[in-house]
């Protein structure tokens, strides 16, 4: 789809967001309304105390839109954070300091404590590796030769999806094994995902795994959507290996 971002932002002088607005525009086609969910990331991934988000459909001569990776939360994600390096540049302030300054502790929709959360222990970890503490934060000062070199960082947020699976796994007296879930693989990797997983659990080389797939004869598996397949049957590998 065709689409528009603009956001809003208000915030202190030393940096702390106050208001976030998030208004996207999008095509559609003349006999669907579709809109790519942009803003379902915008509750979570700052604590802001104020936020709005709104989305408008333009119909145009096209095919209704359709997701094809990280539908939403990826592009959402983009504006979000271009903003909040626009937001940091203006105020003086480094670009993950920014961040953490507005992290949120707990789920600024709910009040509810994250389940887990390790984004902190991300932005130190990634600093390190990759000499942030070196950048010089001003624009067009780093160069490679002619060449001019920018430094950026950036949060992304993805939702975890489960569903329900089953797996069988046989361990053969030569030391095979032959591990079955009616899973699919579309070119996302899942019959390495899951020979790795049985590997690993297991205790055996990857060529002694045969894992077998793609038949409705074998355990259920959920759809290959959302990274589900992939999480759900390692797990359910897991167990029964």
């Amino acid at each position: 789809e065709d689409q528009t971002q603009t956001l809003s932002a208000g915030a202190t002088r030393e940096g702390k967001l106050t208001a976030l607005i998030h208004e996207k525009t999008s095509t559609t086609s003349p006999w669907d309304n579709y809109a790519e969910s942009n803003s379902k990331i915008i509750n979570m991934l700052y604590d802001c105390p104020n936020f709005e988000s709104t989305y408008q459909l333009a119909r145009g001569n096209v095919m209704t839109s359709t997701f094809t990776r990280a539908p939403g939360e990826a592009p959402g994600s983009f504006a979000i954070e271009c903003m909040m390096d626009d937001l940091a540049y203006q105020l003086g302030i480094d670009p993950i300091q920014i961040r953490l300054l507005n992290y949120a502790e707990k789920d600024p929709s709910t009040g509810q404590a994250w389940s887990s959360k390790g984004l902190k222990e991300c932005y130190a970890r990634g600093a390190e590796l990759f000499g942030w503490s070196k950048r010089n934060p001003k624009a067009g000062a780093t160069r490679d030769g002619r060449t001019l070199v920018g430094w950026g960082m950036a949060t992304a947020s993805y939702p975890v999806h489960s569903s329900q699976g089953t797996a069988r796994v046989r361990l053969f007296a030569d030391g095979h094994a032959v591990v079955q879930s009616g899973a699919t693989d579309l070119g996302t990797g899942t019959y390495t995902v899951i020979t790795q997983v049985a590997a690993d659990s297991l205790g055996l080389p990857p060529e002694k795994i045969r894992f077998e797939l793609g038949d409705t004869k074998l355990p259920t598996a959920p759809n290959s959507g959302g990274s589900v397949a992939a999480g759900t049957v390692s797990s359910s590998v897991y167990m029964a290996a």
